[in-house]
């Protein structure tokens, strides 16, 4: 090929070189050379430096040119001569990285030697100064081996730690070329779509979250670009009410973690303070960190490199995690209707581990609650209470030490109606003198409900029930129908709280509703399906 593209421009140039000769004898030599040289470009523009890439590339095969940069170069056209050497060589190396590329295989050293021993003597064989061209195919080497690693690069997190040779790769490549920014670009993409995949799976999202970690300490020794890719994956996991319940399982599954929870973390506020006799000096020297860099010293002050940190830190701090675990272990406990909590004494002991007796105290008096609040039910059902349609000894109270507890005030409650509230009133009373000057004050909004309702075809249970779609569905008992208002008039709430709340028994086919004029009537169905 090489030859053929050598040849024709020697016949061309031997053509012209009559009327190049009369015009050098009329000093017109060098204005008529460049109109020829505008002439071949204009005639092989469409193909000229596809074609000599191919050519070159044949020539790397037969370790020769044939001459065609010689012959470039007579005509003052050095520039395409390097522009196809240069893509000629580009498309050796990536066909030799696409040959050989694998997920568990350093490949950088077997590409830097192929690169000496099979394009390195073709360019000394080609020209008589290499070494500029030596120098761009080594970072070449580097340049595309590191461009390979990024787009396999969800499959390197995937596959961590069979992939760590490959990330080595990347590593080196990103020591001698920035390739972050688009490392970070399409790293974000790709966890995006991901996200997506493993819409349902927060198992799924926490390993991709915790390999994410492992594979970037691989690269680099801060973590300012892991915060930046792997927000997606954080926003996505604080939504997702089991990912505490995932966060522990893995922890405390994984040996390697769990030894992990030994290393104590100090608080932001601990590690900022100078203590009164120590290292006065820093002290006295101290400087406040300037704007720029003030994101990533708070990245390495509050987010300890270590896995478990990195956890912990999906919710911001060590501090705002256990305020976070505070609230789910409430929401757990509040729906625990067996009061055995030993699961989560054990989180409890796995955690102490890692923030020490202090900032796990509220939530061991939460448990204490429960003990507590199993021994006071106990003592409340001893003597039968049966004088309305609640019996006592179904109704079991989790009694709280309200300043331990996040429980918002503001959330809704409902009046408890006459049907039902003597048997709170005489739990209450009987709690009074099991605990001389305490009162209780319900939360009736919060708990589960246990539900067995009768039809004329028989009978339906229902577990997990909200006390307040208990209370409605009560309401129901014994009457034909009941409008919209009555039923909020009776609980004290709206009326599209009701149209609300309702749903969930027409929903299950226990309730049906009907308009009257302006008014919603409801009944409850005489036989279930």
């Amino acid at each position: 090929h090489s030859q053929n593209i050598t040849s024709q421009l020697s016949l061309l140039y031997t053509n012209l070189q009559g009327i190049l000769d009369l015009a050098q004898q009329k000093n017109l030599h060098h204005k008529l050379q460049k109109v020829v040289q505008t002439y071949l470009l204009q005639k092989f523009s469409n193909s000229l430096s596809l074609e000599l890439q191919k050519a070159y590339k044949n020539s790397i095969k037969t370790g020769s040119d044939g001459g065609l940069t010689s012959v470039l170069r007579s005509y003052d056209w050095s520039l395409k001569a390097d522009e196809a050497l240069k893509n000629a060589l580009n498309s050796e190396i990536q066909e030799y990285i696409n040959k050989h590329l694998s997920l568990d295989t350093c490949m950088l050293g077997n590409l830097l030697e192929w690169s000496e021993r099979y394009l390195v003597p073709f360019l000394k064989n080609t020209l008589q100064d290499t070494q500029s061209l030596e120098s761009y195919l080594l970072n070449q080497c580097y340049f595309l081996l590191g461009k390979a690693r990024i787009y396999q690069i969800l499959d390197l997190v995937i596959e961590f730690p069979v992939s760590k040779p490959a990330l080595e790769d990347l590593s080196q490549s990103l020591s001698r070329h920035n390739l972050n920014s688009e490392l970070e670009t399409f790293l974000k993409e790709v966890l995006k779509k991901r996200i997506l995949h493993c819409s349902k799976d927060t198992e799924g999202i926490l390993f991709l979250y915790i390999n994410l970690t492992k594979a970037m300490k691989c690269l680099f020794s801060t973590i300012e670009l892991l915060e930046s890719v792997s927000d997606p994956l954080k926003n996505e996991l604080r939504k997702r009410p089991n990912t505490f319940k995932c966060i522990i399982n893995t922890i405390a599954e994984d040996p390697e973690l769990y030894e992990l929870l030994d290393i104590k973390q100090k608080s932001v506020k601990e590690q900022d303070e100078f203590s009164s006799d120590e290292d006065e000096k820093a002290a006295s020297e101290w400087q406040p960190i300037p704007r720029t860099a003030l994101r990533t010293n708070l990245s390495a002050l509050n987010k300890r490199s270590d896995i478990v940190s990195m956890l912990i830190n999906i919710y911001g701090s060590q501090e705002q995690f256990m305020e976070e675990y505070r609230a789910h272990l409430s929401k757990k406990l509040v729906n625990n209707t067996s009061f055995d909590v030993n699961s989560e004494i054990k989180d409890l002991e796995m955690l102490k581990k890692r923030f020490g007796e202090a900032n796990v105290h509220k939530c061991e008096v939460m448990i204490q609650d429960v003990h507590t609040s199993k021994r006071i039910n106990s003592y409340i059902h001893e003597e039968p209470w049966r004088k309305t349609q609640l019996r006592l000894e179904v109704l079991d109270s989790l009694i709280i030490s309200s300043y331990f507890w996040p429980i918002e005030e503001e959330d809704y409650h409902f009046k408890m109606p006459s049907h039902l509230a003597p048997t709170f009133e005489e739990y209450s009373r009987r709690y009074t003198l099991a605990k001389v000057s305490r009162t209780l004050k319900f939360h009736e909004q919060l708990g589960s409900v246990e539900l067995t309702l009768e039809f004329e075809n028989g009978s339906k249970k229902f577990q997990g029930v909200k006390p307040l779609h208990a209370v409605m569905i009560s309401l129901l008992e014994g009457k034909t129908e009941l409008s919209a208002e009555e039923i909020a008039e009776s609980l004290e709430i709206s009326e599209g709280q009701v149209r609300k709340e309702m749903s969930f028994w027409e929903s299950r086919g226990v309730v049906s509703r009907k308009k009257l004029g302006e008014k919603l009537l409801y009944s409850a169905v005489k036989t279930i399906t």
